[in-house]
């Protein structure tokens, strides 16, 4: 979608006025999610994730993750307030990532996975039991890696001993290798899709990840994520 997008404003057929361009910058933002994303994920598997802890003041993350939902809450009339009591205490914990898990609990489509060979994310080894939180409504179901369209795969196959294995991993889902790592970006990136309101269902996310690995635009994502960071 992005790379037509981008091409259809290029040859005229797309206007490129700021709606558009919006569009655009949203998918690029996504797709530079998706990568971080994934980094962690392969970073937390290998035991490797770093976590910032320290003293952190809980009631201010809680107002500031508030405030960043106030201007979606205004289009849709919608009032928020923060409620908490006096004292409360410092407790141990990395602040961007407790930040993180409050912002997310406040979107309004939310996917909780549970692997049932034990992990916390779409398992391409076995089924999969899958709660979705949408439009106030909950429903659970249990999906096997079949119903996907792939093919089962050891997780073994996705294991990685260092950092600079697990980088080598990731650029090789992102130049195009198949196997059962690109499965299990796939199904998890198909997760987020959904969740960000791009997809219908994981088989439509599915597609729409593999157009952006295949397009060059997650790999692009991740070098400008590179980039950055070493600006940094």
């Amino acid at each position: 979608m992005l790379r037509g997008n981008t091409e259809a404003m290029i040859e005229g057929v797309l206007e490129a006025n700021p709606e558009n361009l919006e569009s655009l910058k949203q998918e690029t933002l996504q797709l530079a999610r998706l990568v971080e994303d994934l980094r962690t994920l392969s970073l937390a598997e290998a035991g490797h994730l770093h976590l910032s802890t320290g003293a952190t003041d809980l009631a201010d993350i809680v107002r500031h993750v508030v405030d960043g939902f106030q201007t979606e809450a205004a289009t849709r009339r919608v009032s928020l307030a923060v409620e908490l009591p006096d004292g409360l205490p410092l407790v141990e914990a990395d602040a961007d990532r407790t930040a993180q898990v409050l912002a997310n609990l406040g979107s309004l489509c939310v996917y909780v996975v549970h692997g049932l060979d034990g992990i916390d994310e779409i398992s391409i080894s076995g089924p999969t039991q899958i709660s979705v939180l949408h439009n106030g409504e909950i429903t659970t179901s249990t999906i096997e890696p079949s119903e996907l369209g792939i093919n089962r795969a050891s997780m073994d196959d996705l294991k990685v001993g260092s950092p600079v294995d697990s980088a080598k991993m990731i650029r090789n889902v992102l130049a195009g290798k198949k196997g059962p790592a690109r499965d299990a970006v796939l199904v998890n990136a198909a997760a987020a899709f959904c969740v960000g309101g791009k997809a219908e269902d994981l088989r439509e996310g599915m597609e729409l990840a593999a157009g952006s690995i295949d397009a060059g635009w997650a790999g692009k994502a991740l070098k400008d994520l590179v980039r950055i960071s070493n600006e940094k």
